[in-house]
């Protein structure tokens, strides 16, 4: 009736999801929501168009990032208390963010990926950059006893191995279990070893043993990044930040 027409156009009701199913209308990937070929970029359902912010920061402010797996459960106000409190405690920034992430899987129950980031500003970070990568939580890895479970935690492990390197913790952890070792990160590939024999025989293989092995160099992921501007140029330290993430429970 009329009166029902009238209602929302009054006060229209909060679009809670995208289509029922996404949290956010602005971001990369989702690409199901940006398949009308009639549309601009940026128009789409899903927009990649960004939007910018200018802030004013000093020296003791917190920059907090976070993605909707974090929001999805906590708010602006409840993550900056949490943040805050931890830091004003002495925590380490790192420590602080994998705590937060945890209580959001375990205690909120966030059911999509998290990655929170956190900006200290006006910290001298640089004896972080010395600091070795890490992986928090091993330890809870010979506790588990779901066989599916812990092939996702080697699974993980095997792929920082083969993309960027890992910590001797988690190194031993993945060789104790019987996986073969990793390479060195800059270990060039090994020529010693034999190729393989064709399916008609060893006189049917590729001759490779002349053939030069190049040196592959991965990237290793960078834990804290350290800048300082004065007068529009970057002369050292000024702040620092750590990510962590972490993937959520299922859906």
């Amino acid at each position: 009736d009329a009166d029902a027409a009238r209602r929302p156009a009054a006060a229209p009701p909060a679009v809670a999801r995208l289509d029922g199913n996404l949290a956010v209308s602005r971001g990369l990937g989702d690409f199901a929501y940006k398949a009308d070929g009639r549309l601009a970029p940026g128009d789409q359902k899903v927009s990649c168009a960004p939007e910018f912010y200018g802030a004013e920061l000093r020296a003791g402010d917190l920059l907090i990032l976070a993605c909707d797996g974090v929001f999805d459960v906590m708010s602006n106000e409840g993550l900056c208390r949490a943040v805050a409190a931890a830091l004003d405690g002495g925590a380490d920034v790192g420590d602080v963010c994998a705590r937060v992430l945890g209580a959001c899987l375990r205690d909120l129950h966030s059911k999509d990926n998290m990655t929170l980031l956190v900006v200290q500003v006006g910290v001298d970070g640089a004896a972080y950059g010395r600091a070795p990568d890490e992986i928090a939580g091993l330890e809870l890895y010979a506790r588990q006893t779901d066989e599916a479970v812990r092939r996702a935690y080697l699974g993980f492990l095997r792929y920082c191995a083969d993309t960027g390197g890992l910590p001797p913790p988690a190194r031993e952890l993945l060789d104790a279990d019987g996986a073969p070792p990793a390479p060195p990160i800059d270990a060039p590939a090994d020529s010693s070893a034999p190729p393989p024999a064709a399916a008609g025989g060893a006189a049917d293989a590729p001759a490779t043993a002349n053939r030069k092995k190049k040196k592959v160099r991965l990237p290793r992921p960078a834990r804290c990044l350290h800048i300082r501007a004065r007068n529009g140029r970057l002369t050292g330290p000024w702040f620092s930040f750590v990510v962590v993430s972490a993937v959520g429970g299922p859906r």
